[in-house]
């Protein structure tokens, strides 16, 4: 649970200060928050010579079929796919797909994103 932080003199804001100060809420303050709470970004970086940060893509792993490997290979490319995008850019079915991508995703291969969007996890 979440509760944004208020005035101390502000009845309120008595609830949300309350569960911050007895640790039964984290503090929001920004969607960062929240993304750091839940570890939604487990992107690795590496900084290189010149001081730039870039990501590291983990090799993939030895289990995963032909078309798997072709989803993930599209996904790091782009970073964030549509799945009609996605089904365009692999020629895979749209069902097919689906499931690809769900079974990526309990892997932890890929997570789904807002608007049917996908993206490969970095971890």
């Amino acid at each position: 649970m979440f509760a944004v932080p208020g005035q101390l003199n502000q009845a309120f804001s008595a609830g949300c200060n309350k569960l911050i100060r007895e640790n039964k809420a984290q503090i929001y303050t920004s969607p960062q928050d929240i993304i750091e709470t839940l570890n939604w970004d487990q992107t690795r970086t590496q900084t290189d010579q010149s001081g730039s940060r870039k990501k590291i893509a983990p090799p993939l792993p030895i289990d995963i079929t032909d078309e798997e490997s072709q989803v993930l290979s599209l996904l790091r490319q782009a970073d964030v796919l549509h799945i009609d995008e996605l089904s365009w850019k692999s020629q895979i079915p749209m069902g097919r797909l689906a499931s690809l991508l769900l079974n990526l995703e309990f892997r932890s291969f890929v997570r789904s994103l807002p608007g049917k969007k996908y993206a490969v996890v970095y971890a």
